[in-house]
């Protein structure tokens, strides 16, 4: 995970591999979080999944509460 908080354009789109990337997860890890709907995944019309920069910095937000 990287310590602070991704410098992302909220309305971005990011595909499986650059959200792996900006969380310091793996791509199976990211997979299995909009699996189970811990990060909210859309889908394009070709049915590949993408996750807004919006959702990102939400789930980072909620994963990392400052103390």
């Amino acid at each position: 995970m990287v310590n602070e908080r991704p410098k992302i354009p909220p309305l971005g789109n990011y595909n499986v591999s650059q959200t792996a990337r900006i969380l310091g997860q793996c791509r199976a890890t990211i997979r299995k979080m909009a699996r189970t709907g811990r990060l909210k995944a859309s889908f394009n019309r070709d049915a590949e999944m993408f996750f807004t920069g919006r959702d990102i910095l939400k789930y980072y937000d909620l994963k990392f509460k400052p103390v």
